[in-house]
């Protein structure tokens, strides 16, 4: 999916649509109409962001076959964090198990604020921590990718971990 959070492509209080072609459209917190889960419009690096409280919202796409990802995947987003004392998930696709039931996971890591990624495959996952921290109040282009051999991250353009071996293909839910 592609979403930018920037004008017609955000429906505020409803919808962003998925612009890569493949109708992964999300909705704005956890129901179709305004409530306390919905991020809210915020400037971003280049037009419109949402910002997101920390605690609730979110957004929800649905699951379908062109987000089951196994072979190689690059998620890439902006991200100004205003605090990074818990983790803070940048994109993934969950499952209601355990973490090893997440085929792919993005996010920030819950003690040190570092970038963090993981595939698993319901068994047991490939895990790579970041070795930066990520600054509050500031704007960063994060990656995180796996291919067939290796997981990686980047943080302003910038390798951020030692690529991981991928021993493990991300379960399919």
């Amino acid at each position: 999916g592609y979403w930018t959070f920037n004008g017609p492509n955000t429906i505020l209080n409803a919808t962003t649509t998925d612009i890569s072609g493949n109708i992964n459209n999300g909705t704005l917190g956890s129901t179709v109409s305004a409530d306390t889960n919905d991020p809210t419009p915020a400037a971003g690096i280049s037009g419109q962001a949402l910002s997101f409280d920390g605690t609730d919202d979110k957004i929800t796409v649905p699951d379908k076959d062109s987000l089951d990802i196994v072979s190689a995947l690059t998620i890439e987003a902006w991200i100004k964090f205003n605090d990074t004392s818990n983790y803070r998930s940048i994109i993934g696709k969950n499952n209601t198990g355990s973490g090893y039931d997440e085929p792919y996971h993005f996010r920030t890591e819950i003690t040190t604020g570092k970038l963090f990624g993981r595939i698993g495959d319901g068994v047991g996952s490939n895990d790579i921590f970041g070795n930066t921290n990520v600054v509050t109040d500031t704007w960063h282009h994060v990656v995180f990718a796996y291919d067939a051999s290796y997981l990686y991250l980047y943080v302003d353009g910038v390798s951020d971990a030692t690529p991981i071996a991928k021993t493990r293909t991300p379960i399919i839910n």
